[in-house]
């Protein structure tokens, strides 16, 4: 398949950059170290365990949310755009690839790329968690740590997606910095604004007056639905309606749907990048 030649140059290229290694290291120290915070966290109570092990995780997770999201952001936002700067975009079609080989080979290599980094990193917490925690369960940590890789292909997806969908490098940037402010630091805002309209420009008095709409809103965003999906696999692990007060009264806040809406962000963003791709001239 075409498309998997794509993926091997670029994951070999990306083999080869200083920056796969910084990137790797940091995650590394950034895995291990908030393993070890954690347990120091922990030290001032006197929690059981294996629940001790299950907050591990999800301290993990909402810290890892975004080193993802930004090493994402920073590896695939020139994927396409920064081919078609060069002009070697036009090399790469000559070959026997089409444009949607291009697009899909660049999420592939990209997600390989950034495996890397994650997969060493939670080895590393791995053997901090070993040394440190009475009872774990290997099973759930690789769940969790296979739920982060769906994650990282999703904004890898999200990332490659809008490169493909503008014709130059700083085009990319600026649109891919938007979608990771908008999606990571205003959603909640975003959705409170929502309801600040609908409500007759006003917010309700309390948490539990605001309509169920809101917090299938607040769930939507991929950090969110990461959260929810992590809930799913983890028996316990706590999900974005509980911390912001939300209940189980519709279908898309139950936890399981947070793989629907990692499934939406994989899939939207890339078709509507390679539809773009495949109509522009090059």
């Amino acid at each position: 398949m075409s498309w998997t030649a794509v993926a091997r140059k670029d994951f070999q290229d990306a083999r080869l950059s200083r920056s796969l290694w910084l990137l790797t290291g940091l995650f590394v120290l950034f895995a291990a170290g908030m393993a070890w915070v954690y347990t120091e966290i922990e030290a001032l109570g006197a929690g059981d365990p294996e629940l001790t092990a299950l907050g591990l995780y999800d301290f993990l997770a909402s810290s890892a949310t975004l080193f993802v999201s930004i090493a994402a952001l920073v590896l695939a936002y020139k994927a396409v755009a920064g081919e078609r700067d060069s002009g070697s975009v036009k090399l790469l079609l000559g070959l026997p690839h089409s444009r949607l080989d291009v697009v899909l080979g660049k999420v592939v290599g990209r997600t390989a790329t950034l495996a890397v980094s994650i997969v060493l990193g939670f080895v590393v917490a791995l053997g901090v968690i070993v040394a440190l925690y009475d009872a774990y369960s290997l099973v759930d940590y690789a769940l969790f740590v296979g739920v982060t890789l769906l994650f990282a292909l999703v904004y890898v997806s999200l990332m490659v997606g809008i490169s493909a969908s503008v014709s130059t490098s700083g085009k990319a940037a600026a649109l891919a910095f938007g979608t990771f402010v908008v999606v990571e630091l205003l959603w909640g805002a975003v959705a409170t604004a929502a309801v600040y309209v609908a409500n007759g420009f006003a917010l309700p008095a309390t948490i539990t007056q605001y309509p169920t709409w809101y917090f299938g809103i607040v769930s939507l965003s991929p950090s969110a639905a990461y959260q929810s999906a992590l809930a799913t696999v983890l028996d316990g692990a706590s999900t974005t309606g509980e911390v912001i007060g939300g209940t189980a009264e519709a279908v898309y806040l139950e936890p399981w749907f947070g793989f629907v809406w990692l499934a939406l962000w994989l899939v939207v963003p890339l078709a509507v990048g390679a539809f773009r791709f495949n109509r522009a001239d090059l």
